[in-house]
């Protein structure tokens, strides 16, 4: 793995995927860029 953390999820994340993020650099501006993705998600 190779560049940013959300451009890697970015191609991992579909839809029913599930991920747990323990991070204190997970930032907004993170979550902003993942949002489409993350909507995808299961809770």
């Amino acid at each position: 793995m190779h560049g940013k953390v959300y451009e890697e999820l970015q191609q991992s994340i579909s839809s029913g995927s599930k991920i747990s993020v323990v991070s204190g650099y997970f930032t907004i501006c993170a979550y902003a860029a993942l949002k489409k993705e993350l909507n995808k998600i299961d809770y």
